[in-house]
Protein backbone atom coordinates (compact mmCIF):
# COMPACT_ATOMS: atom_id res chain seq x y z
CA UNK A 1 0.00 0.00 0.00
CA UNK A 2 3.03 2.18 1.03
CA UNK A 3 4.33 1.98 -2.57
CA UNK A 4 0.42 2.39 -4.02
CA UNK A 5 0.42 5.84 -1.94
CA UNK A 6 3.97 7.05 -3.59
CA UNK A 7 2.48 6.58 -6.78
CA UNK A 8 -0.45 8.57 -5.84
CA UNK A 9 1.68 11.16 -4.92
CA UNK A 10 3.92 10.96 -7.91
CA UNK A 11 1.06 11.03 -10.30
CA UNK A 12 -0.78 13.67 -9.08
CA UNK A 13 2.27 15.98 -8.26
CA UNK A 14 1.66 16.33 -5.06
CA UNK A 15 4.25 16.09 -2.47
CA UNK A 16 2.59 15.00 1.30
CA UNK A 17 -0.41 13.23 1.81
CA UNK A 18 -1.07 13.14 5.58
CA UNK A 19 -3.39 10.56 7.37
CA UNK A 20 -4.62 9.93 11.49
CA UNK A 21 -5.23 6.77 12.66
CA UNK A 22 -8.93 7.39 13.51
CA UNK A 23 -12.24 7.02 11.80
CA UNK A 24 -14.58 10.02 11.46
CA UNK A 25 -16.06 9.73 14.51
CA UNK A 26 -12.70 9.75 16.17
CA UNK A 27 -12.27 6.45 18.01
CA UNK A 28 -9.86 5.37 20.07
CA UNK A 29 -10.10 2.08 19.27
CA UNK A 30 -10.69 1.61 15.43
CA UNK A 31 -13.15 -1.56 13.62
CA UNK A 32 -10.96 -3.42 11.50
CA UNK A 33 -11.36 -2.32 8.10
CA UNK A 34 -10.69 1.53 9.79
CA UNK A 35 -7.07 0.45 10.96
CA UNK A 36 -5.59 2.35 7.89
CA UNK A 37 -1.80 2.75 9.22
CA UNK A 38 -1.96 -0.35 10.93
CA UNK A 39 -2.33 -1.82 7.37
CA UNK A 40 0.14 0.43 5.39
CA UNK A 41 3.18 0.73 8.16
CA UNK A 42 2.43 -2.36 10.53
CA UNK A 43 1.85 -0.34 13.56
CA UNK A 44 -1.03 -1.36 15.43
CA UNK A 45 -0.99 1.08 18.18
CA UNK A 46 -4.04 4.00 18.84
CA UNK A 47 -1.81 7.46 18.66
CA UNK A 48 -0.55 7.76 15.03
CA UNK A 49 -0.41 10.66 12.42
CA UNK A 50 1.91 9.69 9.04
CA UNK A 51 3.16 12.57 6.30
CA UNK A 52 3.27 10.21 3.38
CA UNK A 53 6.16 11.93 1.41
CA UNK A 54 7.66 10.65 -1.91
CA UNK A 55 10.98 9.57 -0.37
CA UNK A 56 10.48 9.57 3.32
CA UNK A 57 7.84 9.92 5.86
CA UNK A 58 7.23 11.36 8.91
CA UNK A 59 5.33 9.05 11.81
CA UNK A 60 4.25 11.47 15.00
CA UNK A 61 3.12 9.57 18.05
CA UNK A 62 3.23 9.96 22.01
CA UNK A 63 5.15 8.79 24.67
CA UNK A 64 3.44 5.07 25.19
CA UNK A 65 4.37 4.22 21.97
CA UNK A 66 7.80 5.17 20.97
CA UNK A 67 9.38 2.05 21.64
CA UNK A 68 6.98 0.40 19.78
CA UNK A 69 6.98 2.44 17.07
CA UNK A 70 10.91 2.00 16.44
CA UNK A 71 10.11 -1.74 16.69
CA UNK A 72 7.04 -1.85 14.19
CA UNK A 73 8.20 0.41 11.63
CA UNK A 74 11.17 0.58 8.94
CA UNK A 75 13.35 3.16 9.43
CA UNK A 76 14.45 3.64 6.32
CA UNK A 77 11.24 5.01 5.35
CA UNK A 78 10.02 6.72 8.21
CA UNK A 79 11.04 9.14 10.56
CA UNK A 80 9.60 8.64 14.44
CA UNK A 81 8.52 11.81 16.02
CA UNK A 82 7.49 12.51 19.51
CA UNK A 83 4.66 14.71 19.22
CA UNK A 84 4.96 16.15 22.80
CA UNK A 85 8.13 17.44 22.08
CA UNK A 86 6.58 18.58 17.85
CA UNK A 87 3.03 18.48 17.02
CA UNK A 88 2.23 17.71 13.13
CA UNK A 89 0.87 21.57 13.27
CA UNK A 90 4.68 22.47 13.85
CA UNK A 91 6.51 20.24 12.02
CA UNK A 92 4.62 21.76 8.86
CA UNK A 93 4.65 25.41 9.89
CA UNK A 94 8.81 24.50 9.72
CA UNK A 95 9.25 22.14 7.24
CA UNK A 96 5.84 22.39 4.55
CA UNK A 97 6.80 26.05 3.14
CA UNK A 98 4.94 26.24 -0.12
CA UNK A 99 4.78 22.10 -0.90
CA UNK A 100 1.30 20.54 -1.32
CA UNK A 101 0.09 17.91 0.84
CA UNK A 102 -3.45 16.45 0.77
CA UNK A 103 -5.77 15.67 4.04
CA UNK A 104 -8.97 13.64 4.27
CA UNK A 105 -11.85 15.74 5.18
CA UNK A 106 -13.46 13.00 7.48
CA UNK A 107 -10.63 11.84 9.17
CA UNK A 108 -9.61 15.29 10.71
CA UNK A 109 -11.08 17.57 13.31
CA UNK A 110 -12.34 20.82 12.55
CA UNK A 111 -10.03 21.75 15.39
CA UNK A 112 -7.01 20.50 13.61
CA UNK A 113 -8.43 22.13 10.33
CA UNK A 114 -8.56 25.30 12.10
CA UNK A 115 -4.56 25.31 13.31
CA UNK A 116 -3.70 24.39 9.28
CA UNK A 117 -5.70 27.28 8.40
CA UNK A 118 -3.40 29.60 10.71
CA UNK A 119 -0.43 28.17 8.38
CA UNK A 120 -1.51 30.33 5.04
CA UNK A 121 -0.49 27.69 2.77
CA UNK A 122 -2.92 27.64 -0.39
CA UNK A 123 -1.18 24.07 -1.20
CA UNK A 124 -3.53 22.27 1.40
CA UNK A 125 -6.25 20.23 -0.29
CA UNK A 126 -8.69 18.49 1.39
CA UNK A 127 -9.95 14.72 0.11
CA UNK A 128 -13.87 14.18 0.66
CA UNK A 129 -12.87 10.57 -0.64
CA UNK A 130 -10.72 8.34 0.73
CA UNK A 131 -9.31 6.48 -1.48
CA UNK A 132 -6.78 4.34 0.58
CA UNK A 133 -10.20 2.05 0.98
CA UNK A 134 -9.65 1.44 -2.79
CA UNK A 135 -6.29 0.24 -2.67
CA UNK A 136 -6.50 -1.96 0.52
CA UNK A 137 -6.52 -5.45 -0.82
CA UNK A 138 -8.31 -7.68 1.53
CA UNK A 139 -9.86 -4.64 3.38
CA UNK A 140 -12.33 -6.42 6.17
CA UNK A 141 -15.84 -5.79 5.51
CA UNK A 142 -17.71 -3.44 7.80
CA UNK A 143 -19.34 -4.08 10.60
CA UNK A 144 -23.16 -4.27 11.41
CA UNK A 145 -23.97 -5.16 14.88
CA UNK A 146 -27.27 -5.83 16.72
CA UNK A 147 -28.27 -2.62 18.86
CA UNK A 148 -29.62 -3.19 22.16
CA UNK A 149 -32.09 -1.10 24.04
CA UNK A 150 -31.01 -0.62 27.50
CA UNK A 151 -34.06 -0.48 30.76
CA UNK A 152 -33.98 2.43 32.92
CA UNK A 153 -33.06 -0.35 35.41
CA UNK A 154 -29.74 -0.19 34.32
CA UNK A 155 -28.84 3.36 32.98
CA UNK A 156 -31.04 4.69 36.04
CA UNK A 157 -32.76 7.54 34.05
CA UNK A 158 -35.19 7.20 31.04
CA UNK A 159 -33.95 8.47 27.33
CA UNK A 160 -36.40 11.22 27.67
CA UNK A 161 -34.92 12.55 31.15
CA UNK A 162 -31.72 12.62 29.55
CA UNK A 163 -32.62 15.43 26.82
CA UNK A 164 -34.75 17.22 28.97
CA UNK A 165 -30.84 17.42 31.01
CA UNK A 166 -29.10 17.99 27.61
CA UNK A 167 -30.97 20.73 26.11
CA UNK A 168 -31.14 23.05 28.92
CA UNK A 169 -27.37 23.89 27.59
CA UNK A 170 -27.89 23.94 24.29
CA UNK A 171 -27.19 27.37 23.01
CA UNK A 172 -28.55 27.26 19.65
CA UNK A 173 -31.95 25.56 17.68
CA UNK A 174 -30.54 22.21 18.23
CA UNK A 175 -27.04 19.79 19.24
CA UNK A 176 -25.35 18.11 16.50
CA UNK A 177 -23.88 14.36 18.40
CA UNK A 178 -20.70 13.04 16.82
CA UNK A 179 -19.71 11.41 19.78
CA UNK A 180 -20.31 7.58 19.41
CA UNK A 181 -20.52 6.84 22.91
CA UNK A 182 -22.51 10.36 23.81
CA UNK A 183 -24.96 9.19 21.37
CA UNK A 184 -25.63 5.37 22.84
CA UNK A 185 -25.48 7.65 26.52
CA UNK A 186 -28.70 9.49 25.70
CA UNK A 187 -30.51 7.27 23.79
CA UNK A 188 -29.40 4.63 26.01
CA UNK A 189 -28.63 1.86 23.60
CA UNK A 190 -25.70 0.01 23.01
CA UNK A 191 -24.03 -2.17 20.10
CA UNK A 192 -21.10 -3.74 18.86
CA UNK A 193 -19.82 -2.08 16.26
CA UNK A 194 -16.48 -2.14 17.80
CA UNK A 195 -14.44 -5.07 19.04
CA UNK A 196 -14.14 -3.89 22.52
CA UNK A 197 -16.43 -0.93 22.96
CA UNK A 198 -20.37 -1.34 22.93
CA UNK A 199 -21.12 1.51 20.83
CA UNK A 200 -23.39 2.18 17.76
CA UNK A 201 -21.11 4.39 15.04
CA UNK A 202 -23.66 7.01 14.00
CA UNK A 203 -24.65 10.56 13.64
CA UNK A 204 -27.53 12.46 15.19
CA UNK A 205 -29.17 15.91 16.04
CA UNK A 206 -31.09 16.88 18.87
CA UNK A 207 -33.90 19.84 19.10
CA UNK A 208 -35.28 21.51 21.67
CA UNK A 209 -38.24 19.70 21.30
CA UNK A 210 -36.65 16.17 22.47
CA UNK A 211 -36.94 14.69 19.13
CA UNK A 212 -33.66 13.75 17.96
CA UNK A 213 -32.53 13.04 13.86
CA UNK A 214 -31.06 9.91 13.73
CA UNK A 215 -28.78 8.60 10.94
CA UNK A 216 -29.40 4.96 10.20
CA UNK A 217 -31.47 2.50 8.53
CA UNK A 218 -34.84 2.21 10.43
CA UNK A 219 -34.72 -1.42 10.17
CA UNK A 220 -31.74 -1.53 12.69
CA UNK A 221 -33.81 0.03 15.52
CA UNK A 222 -37.38 -1.50 14.53
CA UNK A 223 -39.07 -2.95 17.74
CA UNK A 224 -36.77 -1.29 20.27
CA UNK A 225 -39.61 1.53 21.41
CA UNK A 226 -36.78 4.32 20.77
CA UNK A 227 -38.99 7.36 21.81
CA UNK A 228 -39.39 10.57 19.48
CA UNK A 229 -36.89 9.61 17.20
CA UNK A 230 -36.96 10.00 13.25
CA UNK A 231 -34.65 7.94 11.18
CA UNK A 232 -32.50 9.21 8.10
CA UNK A 233 -30.49 7.27 5.59
CA UNK A 234 -26.86 7.92 6.29
CA UNK A 235 -26.32 9.29 2.87
CA UNK A 236 -28.62 11.58 3.49
CA UNK A 237 -26.78 14.16 5.54
CA UNK A 238 -26.66 17.11 3.28
CA UNK A 239 -30.18 16.59 2.44
CA UNK A 240 -31.53 16.57 6.37
CA UNK A 241 -28.86 19.85 6.73
CA UNK A 242 -31.18 21.60 3.87
CA UNK A 243 -34.33 20.87 4.93
CA UNK A 244 -34.12 21.27 8.67
CA UNK A 245 -32.14 24.55 7.84
CA UNK A 246 -35.67 26.11 6.81
CA UNK A 247 -36.03 26.09 11.18
CA UNK A 248 -32.64 25.55 12.32
CA UNK A 249 -30.91 28.55 12.36
CA UNK A 250 -27.63 27.97 14.47
CA UNK A 251 -26.29 24.34 16.11
CA UNK A 252 -24.16 23.51 18.45
CA UNK A 253 -21.00 21.59 17.22
CA UNK A 254 -17.90 20.10 19.31
CA UNK A 255 -15.17 21.21 16.70
CA UNK A 256 -12.92 18.40 19.01
CA UNK A 257 -15.35 15.71 17.82
CA UNK A 258 -16.46 16.75 14.41
CA UNK A 259 -15.05 15.87 11.03
CA UNK A 260 -14.13 18.77 8.56
CA UNK A 261 -16.85 16.84 6.18
CA UNK A 262 -19.42 17.49 8.30
CA UNK A 263 -18.54 20.89 9.07
CA UNK A 264 -17.97 21.82 5.24
CA UNK A 265 -21.36 20.94 4.60
CA UNK A 266 -22.69 22.81 7.88
CA UNK A 267 -21.21 25.43 6.08
CA UNK A 268 -22.75 25.28 2.50
CA UNK A 269 -26.08 25.13 4.10
CA UNK A 270 -25.17 28.58 6.24
CA UNK A 271 -25.71 27.31 8.93
CA UNK A 272 -24.25 30.08 12.35
CA UNK A 273 -22.24 27.03 14.11
CA UNK A 274 -21.33 27.57 17.84
CA UNK A 275 -18.42 25.81 19.06
CA UNK A 276 -19.31 24.35 22.25
CA UNK A 277 -17.93 21.19 24.03
CA UNK A 278 -20.98 18.77 23.90
CA UNK A 279 -22.73 18.75 27.35
CA UNK A 280 -23.68 15.09 26.97
CA UNK A 281 -19.91 14.55 27.79
CA UNK A 282 -19.80 16.02 31.34
CA UNK A 283 -23.67 14.62 32.21
CA UNK A 284 -21.91 11.47 30.98
CA UNK A 285 -19.48 11.33 33.30
CA UNK A 286 -21.16 11.84 36.33
CA UNK A 287 -22.71 8.42 36.95
CA UNK A 288 -26.00 8.17 38.88
CA UNK A 289 -26.40 5.46 41.20
CA UNK A 290 -27.41 2.77 39.25
CA UNK A 291 -24.42 2.98 37.11
CA UNK A 292 -22.12 3.35 40.58
CA UNK A 293 -23.68 0.19 41.78
CA UNK A 294 -23.47 -1.24 38.11
CA UNK A 295 -19.54 -0.16 38.22
CA UNK A 296 -18.92 -1.60 41.75
CA UNK A 297 -20.24 -5.38 40.72
CA UNK A 298 -18.58 -5.45 37.52
CA UNK A 299 -15.19 -4.66 39.33
CA UNK A 300 -16.40 -7.30 42.41
CA UNK A 301 -16.57 -9.94 39.30
CA UNK A 302 -14.06 -8.61 37.40
CA UNK A 303 -11.52 -8.94 40.42
CA UNK A 304 -12.29 -12.34 41.59
CA UNK A 305 -11.48 -13.20 37.39
CA UNK A 306 -7.96 -11.50 37.65
CA UNK A 307 -7.56 -12.75 41.67
CA UNK A 308 -7.56 -15.90 40.08
CA UNK A 309 -5.21 -15.39 37.49
CA UNK A 310 -2.68 -14.39 39.61
CA UNK A 311 -2.83 -17.14 41.93
CA UNK A 312 -2.90 -19.81 38.63
CA UNK A 313 0.33 -17.36 37.45
CA UNK A 314 1.93 -18.22 40.35
CA UNK A 315 1.51 -21.42 40.67
CA UNK A 316 1.76 -22.34 36.85
CA UNK A 317 4.62 -20.18 36.30
CA UNK A 318 7.17 -22.58 38.57
CA UNK A 319 5.96 -25.58 37.31
CA UNK A 320 6.34 -24.97 33.36
CA UNK A 321 7.42 -22.37 30.68
CA UNK A 322 4.05 -19.86 29.13
CA UNK A 323 4.23 -17.23 26.76
CA UNK A 324 2.34 -13.73 26.79
CA UNK A 325 -0.10 -14.82 24.53
CA UNK A 326 -1.00 -18.09 26.84
CA UNK A 327 -1.20 -15.85 29.99
CA UNK A 328 -3.68 -13.40 28.61
CA UNK A 329 -5.82 -15.79 27.54
CA UNK A 330 -6.16 -17.41 30.83
CA UNK A 331 -7.09 -14.54 32.19
CA UNK A 332 -9.78 -14.13 29.31
CA UNK A 333 -11.36 -17.58 30.49
CA UNK A 334 -11.35 -16.74 33.55
CA UNK A 335 -13.45 -13.22 33.00
CA UNK A 336 -15.86 -15.37 30.69
CA UNK A 337 -16.25 -17.76 33.54
CA UNK A 338 -19.05 -15.19 34.32
CA UNK A 339 -22.01 -14.75 32.32
CA UNK A 340 -22.45 -11.53 32.66
CA UNK A 341 -19.22 -11.08 30.75
CA UNK A 342 -19.81 -9.02 27.28
CA UNK A 343 -16.49 -8.64 25.99
CA UNK A 344 -13.09 -6.96 26.76
CA UNK A 345 -13.02 -3.50 27.61
CA UNK A 346 -10.06 -3.01 25.53
CA UNK A 347 -6.91 -5.61 23.83
CA UNK A 348 -5.00 -6.85 27.00
CA UNK A 349 -1.52 -5.58 27.29
CA UNK A 350 0.68 -8.90 28.07
CA UNK A 351 3.94 -7.97 28.45
CA UNK A 352 6.92 -9.63 29.77
CA UNK A 353 10.80 -8.24 30.83
CA UNK A 354 12.09 -5.92 28.17
CA UNK A 355 7.95 -6.05 26.50
CA UNK A 356 6.83 -4.81 29.46
CA UNK A 357 8.34 -1.26 29.33
CA UNK A 358 6.74 -0.99 25.84
CA UNK A 359 3.35 1.15 27.72
CA UNK A 360 0.62 -0.12 25.23
CA UNK A 361 2.86 -3.65 23.67
CA UNK A 362 0.35 -6.02 22.24
CA UNK A 363 1.80 -9.65 22.05
CA UNK A 364 1.51 -10.99 18.64
CA UNK A 365 1.14 -14.22 17.76
CA UNK A 366 4.34 -15.70 16.88
CA UNK A 367 6.49 -12.91 18.08
CA UNK A 368 5.53 -13.53 21.83
CA UNK A 369 8.41 -13.78 24.51
CA UNK A 370 7.84 -16.71 26.63
CA UNK A 371 8.18 -16.01 30.46
CA UNK A 372 10.71 -17.53 31.98
CA UNK A 373 13.92 -16.08 33.95
CA UNK A 374 14.10 -13.57 36.12
CA UNK A 375 11.67 -10.37 35.46
CA UNK A 376 8.56 -8.38 35.75
CA UNK A 377 4.97 -9.48 33.86
CA UNK A 378 3.03 -6.30 33.51
CA UNK A 379 -1.07 -6.97 32.23
CA UNK A 380 -3.08 -4.48 31.57
CA UNK A 381 -6.48 -5.51 30.95
CA UNK A 382 -10.28 -5.35 31.59
CA UNK A 383 -14.02 -5.93 30.82
CA UNK A 384 -17.53 -4.87 29.85
CA UNK A 385 -20.27 -6.47 31.87
CA UNK A 386 -23.86 -6.80 31.23
CA UNK A 387 -26.12 -8.33 33.54
CA UNK A 388 -29.90 -8.36 33.70
CA UNK A 389 -29.61 -5.97 36.87
CA UNK A 390 -26.29 -4.03 36.02
CA UNK A 391 -23.46 -3.07 33.76
CA UNK A 392 -19.85 -1.52 33.45
CA UNK A 393 -16.91 -1.40 32.27
CA UNK A 394 -13.68 -2.17 34.26
CA UNK A 395 -9.80 -1.79 33.90
CA UNK A 396 -6.87 -2.69 35.61
CA UNK A 397 -2.91 -3.45 35.88
CA UNK A 398 -1.15 -5.49 37.75
CA UNK A 399 2.65 -6.27 37.65
CA UNK A 400 3.98 -9.94 38.54
CA UNK A 401 7.62 -11.04 39.43
CA UNK A 402 8.67 -14.01 37.83
CA UNK A 403 11.67 -15.27 39.71
CA UNK A 404 13.73 -13.40 41.53
CA UNK A 405 13.53 -9.70 41.97
CA UNK A 406 16.88 -7.62 42.44
CA UNK A 407 16.78 -4.49 44.53
CA UNK A 408 16.36 -2.32 41.58
CA UNK A 409 13.10 -4.02 40.95
CA UNK A 410 11.76 -3.57 44.60
CA UNK A 411 12.74 -0.04 44.35
CA UNK A 412 11.21 1.09 41.74
CA UNK A 413 7.71 -1.06 42.42
CA UNK A 414 7.35 0.12 45.54
CA UNK A 415 7.90 3.72 44.50
CA UNK A 416 5.10 3.68 41.96
CA UNK A 417 3.27 1.81 44.85
CA UNK A 418 3.65 5.04 46.75
CA UNK A 419 2.06 7.10 44.12
CA UNK A 420 -1.00 4.81 43.29
CA UNK A 421 -1.44 5.07 47.10
CA UNK A 422 -1.05 9.33 47.44
CA UNK A 423 -3.73 9.34 44.74
CA UNK A 424 -5.81 6.52 46.52
CA UNK A 425 -5.87 7.74 50.14
CA UNK A 426 -5.66 12.33 48.91
CA UNK A 427 -8.40 14.40 50.30
CA UNK A 428 -8.76 17.12 48.24
CA UNK A 429 -11.01 20.63 48.38
CA UNK A 430 -14.24 21.00 45.57
CA UNK A 431 -13.04 22.45 42.54
CA UNK A 432 -9.78 20.85 41.84
CA UNK A 433 -9.17 19.55 38.38
CA UNK A 434 -6.63 16.63 37.80
CA UNK A 435 -4.11 18.15 37.01
CA UNK A 436 -3.92 19.16 40.57
CA UNK A 437 -3.42 15.43 41.60
CA UNK A 438 -1.38 14.28 38.63
CA UNK A 439 1.91 15.07 40.78
CA UNK A 440 0.67 13.16 43.44
CA UNK A 441 1.38 10.36 41.66
CA UNK A 442 4.71 11.08 40.30
CA UNK A 443 6.47 12.77 43.11
CA UNK A 444 8.22 9.35 45.21
CA UNK A 445 9.58 8.36 41.30
CA UNK A 446 10.48 12.83 41.26
CA UNK A 447 12.93 12.20 44.32
CA UNK A 448 14.73 9.89 42.30
CA UNK A 449 15.03 11.48 39.31
CA UNK A 450 12.28 9.23 37.75
CA UNK A 451 8.90 9.72 35.72
CA UNK A 452 6.53 7.56 32.93
CA UNK A 453 5.47 9.52 29.91
CA UNK A 454 1.73 8.98 29.84
CA UNK A 455 -1.18 10.33 32.07
CA UNK A 456 -2.01 8.95 35.59
CA UNK A 457 -5.64 8.55 35.46
CA UNK A 458 -8.29 8.67 32.90
CA UNK A 459 -12.28 8.63 32.83
CA UNK A 460 -14.16 5.25 32.63
CA UNK A 461 -17.58 4.63 30.86
CA UNK A 462 -20.29 2.80 32.24
CA UNK A 463 -20.67 -0.27 29.52
CA UNK A 464 -18.97 2.84 27.37
CA UNK A 465 -15.75 3.62 26.62
CA UNK A 466 -12.88 2.27 28.97
CA UNK A 467 -11.36 5.83 27.91
CA UNK A 468 -14.01 9.03 28.53
CA UNK A 469 -13.63 12.57 28.75
CA UNK A 470 -13.76 15.00 29.54
CA UNK A 471 -12.56 14.01 33.03
CA UNK A 472 -8.93 13.01 33.19
CA UNK A 473 -6.08 12.99 35.75
CA UNK A 474 -2.93 14.39 34.16
CA UNK A 475 -0.53 17.55 33.71
CA UNK A 476 -3.14 19.20 31.05
CA UNK A 477 -6.42 17.98 32.29
CA UNK A 478 -8.82 20.55 33.61
CA UNK A 479 -12.04 19.65 33.88
CA UNK A 480 -13.35 19.90 37.44
CA UNK A 481 -13.34 16.87 39.81
CA UNK A 482 -17.18 15.33 40.56
CA UNK A 483 -18.66 13.63 42.94
CA UNK A 484 -19.54 9.76 41.00
CA UNK A 485 -16.99 10.46 38.10
CA UNK A 486 -15.30 7.30 38.04
CA UNK A 487 -11.01 7.76 36.64
CA UNK A 488 -8.49 5.06 36.56
CA UNK A 489 -5.02 5.79 38.95
CA UNK A 490 -2.22 4.62 37.07
CA UNK A 491 0.92 5.62 37.81
CA UNK A 492 3.97 3.63 36.32
CA UNK A 493 7.70 3.42 35.30
CA UNK A 494 9.66 2.19 32.35
CA UNK A 495 13.30 0.71 32.16
CA UNK A 496 13.58 0.52 28.24
CA UNK A 497 14.57 -3.05 27.35
CA UNK A 498 14.85 -4.61 30.96
CA UNK A 499 11.13 -4.03 32.60
CA UNK A 500 8.03 -1.76 33.22
CA UNK A 501 5.79 -1.56 36.40
CA UNK A 502 1.77 -0.26 36.07
CA UNK A 503 -0.70 -0.11 38.94
CA UNK A 504 -3.70 0.75 38.43
CA UNK A 505 -7.13 0.40 40.15
CA UNK A 506 -10.12 2.61 38.65
CA UNK A 507 -11.20 5.20 41.65
CA UNK A 508 -15.04 6.59 42.21
CA UNK A 509 -14.98 10.84 43.30
CA UNK A 510 -16.86 10.88 46.93
CA UNK A 511 -17.69 13.70 48.93
CA UNK A 512 -15.85 13.98 52.31
CA UNK A 513 -18.02 16.33 53.76
CA UNK A 514 -19.24 20.00 52.28
CA UNK A 515 -16.01 20.59 51.16
CA UNK A 516 -13.43 18.03 50.41
CA UNK A 517 -13.85 15.24 48.17
CA UNK A 518 -11.93 12.17 47.84
CA UNK A 519 -11.31 8.51 45.95
CA UNK A 520 -13.44 5.48 46.87
CA UNK A 521 -11.71 2.83 44.85
CA UNK A 522 -13.78 0.48 43.27
CA UNK A 523 -10.73 -2.32 41.33
CA UNK A 524 -9.75 -5.54 44.23
CA UNK A 525 -7.38 -7.90 42.75
CA UNK A 526 -4.06 -8.47 45.39
CA UNK A 527 -0.47 -6.53 44.47
CA UNK A 528 2.81 -8.06 44.73
CA UNK A 529 4.34 -8.27 48.26
CA UNK A 530 7.38 -9.65 47.17
CA UNK A 531 8.37 -6.82 44.90
CA UNK A 532 7.65 -4.20 47.96
CA UNK A 533 10.20 -2.65 50.35
CA UNK A 534 7.57 -2.16 53.49
CA UNK A 535 10.08 -0.09 55.14
CA UNK A 536 9.85 2.91 52.30
CA UNK A 537 5.97 2.40 53.27
CA UNK A 538 4.28 4.89 56.01
CA UNK A 539 1.84 3.47 58.81
CA UNK A 540 -1.00 5.12 56.61
CA UNK A 541 0.31 3.65 53.71
CA UNK A 542 0.21 0.16 55.45
CA UNK A 543 -2.72 0.58 56.96
CA UNK A 544 -4.61 1.19 53.53
CA UNK A 545 -2.64 -2.17 52.42
CA UNK A 546 -3.99 -4.24 54.88
CA UNK A 547 -7.45 -2.86 54.88
CA UNK A 548 -7.70 -3.32 51.05
CA UNK A 549 -6.10 -7.11 50.79
CA UNK A 550 -8.52 -7.97 54.26
CA UNK A 551 -11.25 -6.77 51.39
CA UNK A 552 -10.16 -9.10 48.82
CA UNK A 553 -10.43 -12.02 51.71
CA UNK A 554 -13.67 -11.10 52.51
CA UNK A 555 -14.79 -11.01 49.36
CA UNK A 556 -13.16 -13.66 47.38
CA UNK A 557 -12.14 -16.06 49.54
CA UNK A 558 -15.60 -18.05 50.09
CA UNK A 559 -15.89 -17.66 46.48
CA UNK A 560 -12.67 -20.10 45.37
CA UNK A 561 -12.25 -23.70 44.90
CA UNK A 562 -9.91 -25.18 47.88
CA UNK A 563 -7.03 -25.09 45.92
CA UNK A 564 -7.01 -21.23 45.52
CA UNK A 565 -8.12 -20.21 48.82
CA UNK A 566 -4.74 -20.74 50.78
CA UNK A 567 -3.24 -18.92 48.14
CA UNK A 568 -4.89 -16.55 48.36
CA UNK A 569 -4.39 -16.19 52.28
CA UNK A 570 -0.50 -16.54 51.43
CA UNK A 571 -0.42 -13.57 49.09
CA UNK A 572 -2.56 -11.73 51.38
CA UNK A 573 -1.16 -11.96 54.28
CA UNK A 574 2.16 -10.16 54.04
CA UNK A 575 -0.14 -7.07 53.53
CA UNK A 576 -1.51 -7.43 56.98
CA UNK A 577 1.57 -8.67 58.99
CA UNK A 578 3.47 -5.76 57.72
CA UNK A 579 0.84 -3.61 58.91
CA UNK A 580 1.89 -2.38 63.46
CA UNK A 581 -1.07 -1.74 64.58
CA UNK A 582 -4.88 -2.02 63.98
CA UNK A 583 -6.66 -5.27 64.76
CA UNK A 584 -7.80 -6.79 61.12
CA UNK A 585 -9.72 -10.17 60.91
CA UNK A 586 -7.72 -12.88 58.97
CA UNK A 587 -9.04 -15.73 57.33
CA UNK A 588 -7.39 -19.41 58.02
CA UNK A 589 -5.67 -20.65 55.87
Amino acid sequence: MLKDIKNYLKKRKIDFLYLANTDEFFNEYLAKDQERIKAITGFSGSNAMVIFGLTKSYFFTDGRYLLQAQNQLNSEEYEIIDIAQTSVISYLKANLGQQKIEIFSKLCSINFVSQLEKLNNANIKFLDEIFIDEIWQDRPASKVSKIMALNSQLTGITSHEKRKLIVKDIVGDALLITRSDDLCWLLNIRAKDLEYTPLLLKYAILYKDLAIDLFIDEKRIKGLNIENINCIAENCLDLRFKIIRKTVNRIDVDFSSTNYFIFDLLQKNNFIINDKLSPIQLAKSVKNQAEISGMKKAHHLDGLALSKFILWFKKIINKQVIDELEAQEKLLEFRKENKSFFSESFQAISGFASNSAIIHYHAVKGQQKQITGNSLYLIDSGGQYLGHDFMGTTDITRTLLVGKANHQMIQHYTLVLKGHLALARVKFPKGLAGINLDSLARFYLWQFGLDYQHGTGHGVGAFLGVHEGPCAISSRNNCQLLPNMVLSNEPGFYLANEYGIRLENLQRVEAIDDNFLGFETISFAPFEAELIDFKMLTYPEKKWLANYHQAILDNYYPLLDDEFKADLAKICQPFITNFEGGKISRVDS
